[in-house]
């Protein structure tokens, strides 16, 4: 099967990488952005159809000028095969990988604006967040371990 514009699923998987994987400064604040994911268009069926997107790994980072505050991985191809966090300021606890459940981008930004000074560009940023967060938890399709 193809999409209209000749499209197939055998053409995974795909990569987001925001700035070319340099981190990307924040509106009015000392925090940098970070976005790496891989993803692979899926055929689906139902009200998902005709294709969708799964993530296949995702690492998401805030820092700042002295380094990384914390990191939002899953990356299953590696002995770490589960959604976690790294806290990476901290030198005891700087290697542990801490779990948490499967993290949104609408949720890191948040963080960002809600805990690290970020400043919304836009007035309505909080629809904006929660529109995208309930779309991704209406759809998802694996939970936070990655299975099925």
């Amino acid at each position: 099967m193809h999409s209209r514009d000749g499209y197939s699923p055998e053409q995974n998987p795909h990569a987001l990488v925001l700035n070319r994987g340099e981190p990307v400064k924040l509106y009015r604040a000392n925090v940098w952005l970070s976005v790496n994911q891989v993803y692979d268009i899926v055929e689906a069926e139902g009200e998902r159809g005709p294709y969708k997107v799964s993530t296949r790994s995702y690492i998401y980072a805030l820092s700042d000028g002295d380094g990384e505050i914390v990191g939002f991985h899953y990356h299953p191809e590696s002995n770490m095969d589960f959604c976690h966090l790294h806290f990476r300021r901290s030198a005891e606890f700087g290697k542990a990988h801490f779990p948490t459940g499967r993290v949104a981008i609408e949720e890191v930004i948040a963080l960002a604006i809600r805990d690290l000074g970020v400043t919304p560009r836009r007035a309505d940023y909080r629809e904006v967040l929660g529109e995208g967060l309930a779309a991704f938890r209406q759809w998802r399709t694996w939970d936070s371990r990655g299975t099925m």
